[in-house]
């Protein structure tokens, strides 16, 4: 068994139903006591009590179960913090050709990730309103109110970002500023992931698709709660599921 199975089964939480991955022989064979949230096939995130655990790793159709893993941003290689070379402009991050037709109009383009600034201009149209159809906030602990069928985190819709937007305080009337989840304090990451690939160019070059329409899913793990960190892999399973539900 996977031994972070067993320290599910062991470790000091008052929350009886976890998080798992399985695999399963006949996709449509769920066991007993197991709820699926996601589903890719054969593979699907799920939940389960602890004491239901090993019942489950020894059924027949489950080929795997295994506990969500832990990930992070990779470390930054050395040679991209290397000082810009000789004679290279500044001002040469173009991220498309002028000429190019295609502009991502009709197309959804979701980033999962975590810190969106979503009043920044270059997710606005042009009458300000949002180019985003939904922001997960995968932060947040298991309530009833909360994504289903997820059963945790924030999903702030295209008409609530927009009525924040209409306010003089649209991170603190939405709930959600991408600074909070950043050590650091800048929040940018997501939010410079996501203007590189669909930027509308009103501020800085335009991004890849700069007329897609946008998801964005901020990832959190469990323990976490977000801060810097890139979720687990239940998690960013759950939040392409999401991705995939969204766009239709």
């Amino acid at each position: 068994m996977d031994p972070a199975l067993w320290e599910l089964i062991n470790g000091e939480n008052e929350i009886d139903e976890v998080e798992a991955i399985i695999r399963l022989d006949r996709p449509r064979s769920v066991p007993a006591g197991v709820r699926i949230v996601s589903r890719f096939g054969p593979i699907a995130t799920c939940r389960l009590s602890r004491q239901a655990i090993v019942r489950t790793h020894g059924e027949e159709s489950v080929l795997s179960l295994k506990a969500p893993r832990l990930l992070g941003p990779e470390p930054e290689p050395e040679e991209a913090r290397a000082p810009r070379l000789p004679g290279v402009p500044l001002h040469t991050d173009r991220r498309r050709d002028p000429g190019t037709p295609l502009t991502g109009a009709g197309v959804v383009v979701a980033v999962v990730d975590w810190g969106c600034d979503f009043a920044h201009p270059n997710f606005r149209n042009a009458d300000g309103s949002t180019r985003l159809v939904a922001l997960w906030d995968q932060r947040g602990p298991p309530s009833p109110a909360a994504a289903e069928p997820y059963g945790y985190g924030i999903v702030h819709r295209r008409r609530d970002i927009d009525d924040a937007l209409r306010t003089g305080t649209p991170y603190q009337t939405l709930g959600y500023h991408p600074a909070d989840a950043d050590s650091g304090g800048s929040g940018a990451h997501g939010t410079h992931v996501m203007d590189i690939a669909a930027g509308s160019g009103r501020v800085g070059p335009a991004g890849v698709a700069p007329q897609a329409d946008l998801v964005f899913v901020h990832l959190a793990n469990r323990a976490t709660g977000g801060l810097a960190n890139l979720g687990d892999s239940a998690r960013i399973l759950e939040a392409i599921d999401f991705v995939s539900r969204t766009a239709g």
